[in-house]
């Protein structure tokens, strides 16, 4: 493989000084316009199709150590790159004294929020004393109204109207007394027994005794049609103010508890707010000593970003900044070794998955590394079209599928190239005699002193020469430099299909 490769080699650098040696020659034209134009004379021979790209090892599994402090951190120690560590050792240390400072202050807000939760909850408590204590009074009151009325019902009207029954009766036998006690008088009086003030006496008496009567019997009236009434209504109308009372209070009570409630939950959330900001702080304090995950060798991620060429980005070193959830420490663990490697969009239809590959070491020329693509970019690079919008990177994976002589490292920058189709003898010109035109491709062929345009059938071309399957002759001339302005040099690869059969 490799004896083939020094082989693909030599023929590419003999197709360039072909090209060269053409350039270099120049024909003299009639009616063309120019004195010389280059031009190139048509060969058969033989054809690689190679894709070949840039390329870095890296470790199939690594460990992949980031940045768990939150915002922008300034690296003030960071472990030497390729050293091998084990699980648990400290790899980076950032600064984390602007945390430690917030902490600070955090923690004095965290025991007043503390201090106001505990005074919620005390008021929380007494709500639902006070809530207690005067439904209890409540009920009481209204308890107490009930039982005026039923003393009232029950014991002082009977009583009342009986004491007035009592007394009317007393003052009727009193009348009955005195009217008797009259006649006798006025019977002795006409007889000349008594005196007539005697019976003015009596007289006065009955009359005294009749008025008492009357008084009775009018408060007898007085007791049943207006104090008893006037009772009743005065009992009842407590009654119901006591069982709205109590209403109210109970009310009033599960307002001001619910009031207590709402603070004390408003407290416990404020507190559990603050707790989180506080545990948060001590979370990123820790974050900023960074631990190994496991055993392995250290290698920076700002170097493997390196080697696969993606530039912009500041190496990992003490003062460095990084940003949360960025990439600072790979540790490869076993599983194999892949090359990581950035391919044109003109040559993603040459690759397929599994095509043999052959990839040479930039440090390690002489060390034979085969692979095989396992993974094609379904999209371009985001990083490299933002670098450059008019290429677009698609970034793809070889799995190296033998064991070199040397061992290899992640990191290290490589050459790969994958063989697309090889053709024993086949006719090929230079892409830069191609010209497009409408969808048309087309080269300048030389007649006499004459360029005549000539469409042509192209297959696929290896980014230097592209192969001609139909359209010029061996021996024709053609030119390098074709006159037409408006003409656009395009690759084979977007305007003709894929040849047939590869043939080796």
């Amino acid at each position: 493989m490799r004896k083939r490769t020094k082989i693909r080699l030599a023929l590419a650098v003999a197709a360039v000084a072909v090209i060269g040696a053409a350039a270099l020659k120049l024909t003299v034209g009639g009616g063309a316009g120019s004195e010389e134009e280059p031009l190139y004379t048509v060969t058969r021979g033989p054809l690689e199709i190679l894709v070949t790209a840039p390329g870095a090892i890296r470790s199939r599994n690594s460990a992949i150590v980031k940045s768990e402090a939150q915002g922008r951190n300034t690296v003030i120690w960071v472990i030497d790159e390729g050293k091998v560590v084990t699980n648990g050792q400290l790899l980076v240390e950032l600064d984390a004294s602007e945390h430690e400072k917030s902490l600070t202050d955090q923690q004095i807000v965290v025991g007043n929020s503390e201090a106001a939760l505990a005074q919620a909850r005390e008021k929380l408590a007494i709500a639902e004393i006070d809530r207690e204590a005067n439904i209890a009074e409540a009920n009481l009151r209204l308890m107490l109204a009930r039982l005026d009325m039923e003393k009232y019902c029950d014991g002082e009207y009977p009583q009342a109207l009986q004491d007035a029954e009592s007394k009317i009766a007393l003052a009727q036998e009193e009348v009955e007394r005195a009217a008797e006690t009259l006649n006798w008088t006025t019977r002795l009086a006409g007889e000349g027994f008594v005196t007539r003030s005697d019976l003015q006496a009596d007289e006065l008496s009955l009359k005294q005794k009749r008025i008492s009567q009357e008084s009775a019997i009018t408060a007898m009236n007085l007791l049943t049609n207006y104090t008893h009434r006037q009772q009743m209504a005065k009992l009842q109308s407590e009654i119901e103010q006591a069982e709205r009372s109590v209403d109210k209070v109970e009310r009033q009570s599960r307002a001001s508890v619910a009031q207590a409630q709402s603070e004390l939950n408003a407290k416990e959330q404020e507190y559990n707010r603050q707790e989180e900001k506080r545990r948060n702080l001590e979370e990123q304090i820790a974050a900023c000593h960074i631990y190994a995950p496991t055993n392995g060798m250290v290698v920076y991620a700002s170097t493997l970003q390196a080697s696969r060429r993606r530039w912009g980005v500041d190496p990992l070193a003490a003062g460095a900044s990084v940003v949360t959830r960025q990439e600072l420490i790979h540790i490869p663990v076993e599983g194999g070794l892949v090359v990581e490697f950035s391919t044109p969009e003109s040559d993603m239809t040459k690759l397929e998955n599994g095509q043999p590959a052959e990839v040479t070491i930039d440090a390690m020329p002489d060390v034979e590394v085969r692979g095989a693509v396992s993974k094609i970019g379904l999209l371009p690079d985001g990083q490299s079209a933002w670098l450059n919008p008019d290429m677009n990177l698609y970034n793809c994976e070889i799995t190296i599928t033998n064991t070199p002589s040397t061992p290899l490292r992640a990191g290290m920058n490589c050459t790969v190239n994958m063989l697309v189709a090889t053709y024993q003898d086949v006719i090929s010109v230079p892409l830069q005699c191609v010209m497009r035109t409408g969808g048309e491709c087309f080269v300048f062929v030389m007649d006499g002193d004459t360029p005549e345009r000539r469409a042509v059938t192209l297959g696929q071309d290896n980014g230097r020469v592209v192969l001609v399957q139909e359209g010029l002759k061996p021996g024709e001339k053609v030119m390098l430099a074709p006159p037409l302005a408006a003409g656009e040099v395009t690759s084979s690869a977007a305007s003709a299909p894929a040849p047939a059969a590869k043939q080796q």
